[in-house]
């Protein structure tokens, strides 16, 4: 099982979405800028959330980071390999006083990995419902808490397949106290996008999570369409590919 900052955010359930036939967006190489420009901001996380800070782990995840981060590191590495994961990258807001509390919101977090192919992502996407049900109510090696509980829930007009879920875990050495995920987890082409709200009650925040899916969604899609310009970036990405160049756009807005 992932630790909490670096988020368990794996699939159970599939949700096929029709994409109206449009071009594929992603059918090209994108820059590190790019991905890094496709995170949500804190501005886009609404007023309830104004409180909260740039949390420090934001940064690329290279493949070994993400087979190390997975419930069974080996099969992951295995699956990166079969279904061809690139790089991603992953940005979350952390709220301190939760955090010191132990109540309410803890974290948000978006997160975009890039596959080589649509059909490699939703692949991942697929395969990872099996890792994921095989994880509930397994006592994890590390001294993380246990997923005892999945509710799936099934989020309209995101990307092209997409799934919600919230997951429950007991307390763990490293988290002592029961913690509460709602997700969503879309594929848009070759990308897959991922938003995370990290809670210590059982709020029910399903529609919050979708409706901040539907605007990663839609920022991807606007940083690919060159409307919005690529961010620098903090640390290269960490695979063998060179660096791709950014796909210059007509228009463009301040992210």
């Amino acid at each position: 099982m992932r630790t909490l900052l670096l988020l368990p955010l794996s699939l159970v359930t599939l949700v096929l979405a029709c994409n109206g036939g449009s071009a594929d967006l992603t059918d090209r190489e994108i820059s590190d800028g790019e991905l890094v420009a496709m995170m949500l901001r804190l501005a886009d996380l609404g007023p309830a959330y104004t409180d909260l800070e740039h949390e420090n782990s934001s940064q690329f995840r290279a493949n070994e980071d993400a087979a190390e981060d997975a419930f069974d590191g080996e099969d992951e590495a295995e699956d990166i390999v079969r279904f061809g994961r690139v790089t991603g990258y992953a940005e979350s807001f952390i709220f301190i006083e939760g955090f010191i509390s132990r109540q309410g919101v803890l974290l948000i977090s978006t997160r975009v990995t890039i596959y080589e192919s649509g059909d490699g992502a939703s692949g991942y996407l697929r395969d990872d419902l099996e890792d994921t049900q095989r994880e509930v109510g397994v006592d994890p090696d590390s001294d993380a808490g246990m997923l005892e509980r999945l509710d799936e829930y099934h989020p309209e007009g995101i990307g092209d397949e997409s799934v919600g879920m919230f997951a429950y875990y007991t307390p763990g050495e490293a988290e002592p106290l029961p913690t509460n995920l709602t997700w969503v987890k879309f594929r848009r082409g070759r990308l897959i996008g991922e938003v995370v709200i990290v809670r210590f009650d059982e709020e029910d925040v399903r529609e919050e999570v979708a409706e901040l899916a539907r605007k990663l969604d839609e920022r991807i899609l606007a940083v690919l369409r060159g409307e919005i310009e690529p961010r620098a970036t903090p640390t290269p990405r960490l695979t063998g590919e060179p660096e791709p160049t950014a796909t210059p756009g007509a228009a463009r807005q301040t992210p």
